[in-house]
């Protein structure tokens, strides 16, 4: 592997972290108003009314099919595709079908952590799984004292997040095994090396 190609890896890497880190999410903003009550126009002193609200016993009452709590059973459609989940071993299965790579925590190859992330999104490509589900996939690969390390920070995480998405993860590896700081000072350090190549073929 040449210098260019080394120093795209690092920067693709850089762009990775800073696109994780920098989402957010959005909440709705609701406003609840209670049965009857109006509602004011921004802009303008007109009131639009709320229609009552039927009280949930009444329809029960009137539809027998209305379950406790005001929801409506919806029978499923004749020949409708009803998608289900694999259970966590048939998942590991399918994914270890795909033969991916095992992390230790102590590459040879600084780059390797970046490598390694790199492989296991390659590999969900081929599978249809959410953002759990490729956390479980990609940390059953974690030997040593990466499977340590994931022990300990899984149980901080939990504390943290309601859910383990792959991007906190990404986020945990990358500060662990490929922190910024060394990512900068390895870009540098490339980059250097890089420009100077270029004057040296420059002179040939």
């Amino acid at each position: 592997m040449n210098l260019a190609q080394q120093l795209q890896q690092i920067q693709q890497a850089q762009a990775t972290m800073q696109a994780t880190i920098g989402m957010t999410f959005p909440v709705a903003q609701t406003t609840l108003m209670p049965a009857g009550q109006a509602s004011t126009v921004p802009g303008g002193s007109n009131t639009v009314p709320h229609a009552p609200q039927t009280p949930i016993m009444q329809v029960q009452v009137q539809n027998p099919e209305v379950a406790p709590g005001g929801y409506q059973y919806q029978p499923p459609m004749c020949g409708a595709y009803v998608p289900h989940q694999l259970d966590h071993s048939r998942l590991v299965e399918h994914f270890l079908k795909m033969k991916p790579k095992e992390y230790s925590g102590k590459p040879a190859d600084p780059l390797w952590p970046a490598h390694w992330i790199d492989e296991m999104e390659r590999n969900f490509t081929m599978m249809i799984v959410n953002g759990e589900e490729k956390v479980l996939c990609a940390t059953f690969m974690l030997k040593g004292d990466a499977h340590h390390w994931w022990k300990a920070t899984r149980t901080y995480l939990k504390t943290k997040h309601t859910q383990l998405t792959w991007d906190i993860y990404k986020v945990a590896f990358f500060e662990k095994y490929f922190p910024r700081s060394f990512r900068d000072s390895m870009e540098k350090e490339f980059l250097s090396l890089y420009q100077g190549q270029m004057t040296v073929d420059a002179y040939q």
